[in-house]
C-alpha cells in the first residue's frame, strides 16, 4: 500500500470529504444540521472526536451571535462530550467570544476615528486612551529606564 492509497483510505474512513463539504457551506448550515452530521455521519464514515470538534468550532466561529442560542451551544457541547472530544478548546473559544461580545457592547459606539474628524465622543475617548497607553509603554520601555537610571540629573523628554 502506498502513501496516497493509505491517505485516501483514511479520508474515506473518517468521512473527511463530507465534513469538508459541510465546512465549505458552513454559512448555510443550521445547528440542527450540524448536530445531525455529528450524530449520524453519512455512509460508513466514523469521524474522530477531533474531526467533530473542528466542525463545531468552524460552525460556531462562522455564525453570527444572533443565530445561535445558549441552548444550542449547550447541545453542541454535550454532543462533543458524548463523542469523547476534549471540549476545552470549545470552552475557550466560547468564553473568548463572550468576552469579545461584552467588550463590543461596552465600547460599541466607540469606533476608531478615521481622519475625517467626524468621530463620536466615545471614539475620541479611546483615541486618547491609546495615546496614553503609548506614553506608558515608552515610559516602561527598557531603553527609557536605562536612560533614566544612567543620568539622574537630566530627565529625558518624551
Amino acid at each position: 500500500m502506498n502513501i496516497a492509497t493509505a491517505l485516501l483510505d483514511e479520508i474515506k474512513k473518517r468521512g473527511l470529504d463530507e465534513l469538508f463539504s459541510t465546512e465549505e457551506a458552513i454559512s448555510k448550515q443550521t445547528v440542527q444540521a450540524i448536530l445531525e452530521t455529528l450524530r449520524h455521519p453519512k455512509g460508513e464514515a466514523t469521524p474522530t472526536p477531533e474531526d467533530k470538534l473542528r466542525l463545531v468550532l468552524v460552525f460556531y466561529l462562522s455564525v453570527p451571535d444572533t443565530a445561535i442560542t445558549k441552548e444550542d451551544i449547550t447541545e453542541l457541547e454535550n454532543e462533543l462530550k458524548s463523542a469523547g472530544a476534549d471540549v476545552a478548546a470549545f470552552e475557550y473559544v466560547r468564553r473568548t467570544r463572550e468576552i469579545s461580545k461584552m467588550t463590543l457592547s461596552i465600547g460599541g459606539a466607540a469606533t476608531p476615528v478615521s481622519g475625517g474628524g467626524t468621530g463620536q465622543a466615545g471614539g475620541e475617548l479611546f483615541k486618547g486612551l491609546g495615546a496614553f497607553g503609548n506614553r506608558v509603554r515608552i515610559l516602561l520601555s527598557p531603553t527609557f529606564l536605562l536612560l533614566t537610571l544612567s543620568s539622574p540629573s537630566s530627565s529625558p523628554t518624551v
